[in-house]
């Protein structure tokens, strides 16, 4: 697994798979679908440096925090 804010990480990626921006796409969407740790409400909920909620562009310090925000807003 790759981590995404290292940036010599990513660079090494692109030297490994060429400039083929569909490589790249997918090596990130991928790394997004394995980080998923839950799925609350509708919202996957991804580990990073900080909990993500969905396309909710919101992130928390812990999974409680985040389990949280999603019970209350949940995906219409």
């Amino acid at each position: 697994m790759i981590d995404w804010a290292d940036p010599g990480q990513r660079a090494r990626l692109i030297e490994r798979i060429g400039v083929d921006v569909n490589a790249y796409t997918v090596a990130q969407e991928q790394h997004s679908a394995e980080a998923v740790v839950a799925t609350v409400a509708g919202h996957a909920i991804r580990l990073g440096q900080i909990f993500i909620v969905g396309d909710t562009g919101k992130g928390f310090a812990t999974l409680d925090a985040a389990n949280t925000y999603a019970q209350r807003n949940p995906k219409e």
